[in-house]
């Protein structure tokens, strides 16, 4: 229950506009106590929380995995290179089944270039901030559950708010794409291109990591918020929430597990509350340093030599291994930004047999070592 309070903290903090609170309660049935919930606001359109121009007409969408779409939601299917769209508001009761029809084809329209123009068609300063906050919570599913809304007055798509983050923060140890474990070494790696859950958005963000705007931009905002150059030390405004929304919950939290059939067995470090806290701060302690040196490394030019397509700091048969599985079609999406970036070993903008060849050479020809 932390983590999405601390999510409001982390939302308020980088700068986007609206981030659902929530207030705590214990819930006692006929003098029982049945455990402690958590009263969170709801993601609409209504003065307080997701603001936009005109209720009936403005969009507040939620780009989806195919898990992430219900029987009775108004949505535009995605495919391999669009992501699924479920429009949440005009609210579909409210419209008639021709307004609905017309309504997915405006939304379909929309997003069939946006991600071509993204640099010109979303609002850049939520976009970042959405994108650096979804990076710092680092859950596998932070890409199959975005909240977007436009203004049509305006034009222009925001990103935001966050939204569902109980699977962030290192707290999902049993996905097996998984990159945070709350009990293993190293919980703290992976960018979210590599690792999160809807394929068709790693490849979005991985594509945006080719884009200087998108590089500027990110290291601009993260400088801002971590090293010597900050202006928000947002590191230690989220312990400092930690440990507030930990005391807030503390008084209750024996009996929250208590009230379980076999005691929170399972639960996060099997119900140690004091260590399942400290939890939270050390994943975001070394998610911080991870992610520094991370966006350096993916807006410094030429990080790693050519050839070095899976971006390993070495040039060995493993990136010739890549770059064959490239050209045969057969390259998982994640590593295709190595592949183009690295694997064009003469810079004619395609990767084909001649780079493979030039890679042999490169390691038949002398040292690899970076």
């Amino acid at each position: 229950m932390l983590r999405n309070g601390l999510t409001e903290e982390l939302g308020d903090q980088i700068g986007l506009s609206f981030t659902p609170g929530c207030q705590y309660a214990d819930l006692v049935v006929n003098g029982t106590y049945v455990g402690t919930y958590q009263i969170t606001d709801r993601v609409k359109v209504e003065g307080g929380r997701v603001l936009v121009g005109d209720k009936d007409a403005d969009w507040l969408l939620e780009i989806a995995s195919n898990g992430e779409i219900g029987a009775n939601d108004l949505y535009v299917a995605g495919d391999e290179t669009h992501p699924n769209i479920i429009i949440k508001n005009p609210d579909k009761d409210d419209l008639t089944p021709e307004q609905q029809a017309e309504l997915q084809a405006a939304v379909s329209t929309y997003f069939t270039s946006f991600w071509e123009d993204i640099e010109n068609k979303v609002d850049q300063s939520s976009f970042i901030n959405w994108y650096v906050a979804s990076e710092i919570l680092g859950g596998y599913k932070q890409l199959s559950d975005i909240y977007v809304y436009k203004d049509n007055a305006d034009g222009k798509l925001f990103f935001g708010p966050l939204w569902s983050n109980d699977k962030a923060y290192g707290n999902n140890p049993s996905h097996p794409l998984d990159m945070s474990d709350l009990s293993t070494t190293g919980s703290f790696n992976g960018m979210l291109f590599n690792h999160a859950d809807y394929q068709v958005m790693c490849n979005k963000i991985q594509a945006l990591w080719q884009e200087q705007w998108f590089k500027d931009a990110v290291i601009t905002k993260w400088n801002t918020l971590y090293g010597d150059t900050k202006t928000t030390d947002l590191l230690a405004s989220l312990t400092e929430k930690i440990d507030a929304l930990a005391a807030e919950i503390a008084q209750t939290q024996a009996d929250n597990y208590a009230s379980q059939a076999d005691g929170g067995a399972g639960w996060e470090l099997e119900g140690e509350y004091s260590a399942a806290v400290q939890a939270i701060k050390d994943y975001l302690t070394q998610r911080f340093v991870y992610l520094d040196t991370k966006f350096k490394e993916l807006t410094t030019d030429e990080v790693y030599e050519e050839g070095d397509a899976n971006m390993d700091g070495m040039v060995d048969i493993s990136d010739v291994v890549l770059v064959v599985n490239y050209v045969l079609g057969s390259t998982d999406a994640s590593a295709e930004y190595g592949v183009l970036k690295y694997g064009d070993m003469n810079a004619d903008g395609f990767i084909d047999i001649s780079d493979v060849v030039a890679i042999v050479n490169k390691i038949l020809g002398g040292s690899t070592q970076q």
